[in-house]
């Protein structure tokens, strides 16, 4: 199997300009702070594994597992690899917490990494540097907190 992603960081303003001495009602669109980025097992940074699935919190937590994850049902295993992109969407109704597990926690986004995503609400992290921490057996878990059964989709890519 070989994968191609595409992770894009953006955002978009146009700018409508009124009563402009050079070109009435003209828009400016402002988009120089955009990231977009090709990764395949032939770019520098690679892609080796990608992990694409929906996690239900059970009674309101769950650890996620960087080297126990799914793509198209089929089980995938980041151990060794280091991460290139991570994606975390909040698809319940209530907010979630996003943390470095407490047992073998991710330190990749920071040992003290936290991030609360509203409901609906999305976390993209991307290293295009190749600079990422390795998931190892004692490198490797992230712990989710919200309510109930809640869910959370989750889109991580890693290489070599």
């Amino acid at each position: 199997m070989s994968i191609t992603a595409v992770v894009q960081s953006k955002v978009t303003l146009t700018e409508t300009l009124t009563n402009d001495d050079l070109i009435a009602d003209s828009q400016l669109v402002h988009s120089g702070y955009d990231q977009n980025t090709t990764l395949s097992g032939s770019t520098s940074p690679d892609i080796t594994k990608a992990a694409y699935q929906t996690i239900a919190l059970v009674a309101g937590a769950k650890t996620i597992d960087l080297t126990a994850l799914l793509l198209n049902g089929n089980a995938v295993t980041l151990d060794g690899l280091n991460p290139r992109a991570i994606h975390l969407k909040n698809t319940g109704a209530a907010a979630m917490t996003i943390v470095a597990g407490a047992s073998n926690g991710y330190t990749g986004l920071g040992a003290l990494f936290s991030v609360t995503l509203p409901p609906d609400a999305g976390f993209l992290m991307d290293w295009p540097l190749d600079n990422a921490t390795a998931v190892s057996a004692t490198v490797k878990t992230l712990d989710v907190t919200g309510t109930g059964t809640d869910t959370l989709q989750l889109s991580i890519l890693a290489g070599t």
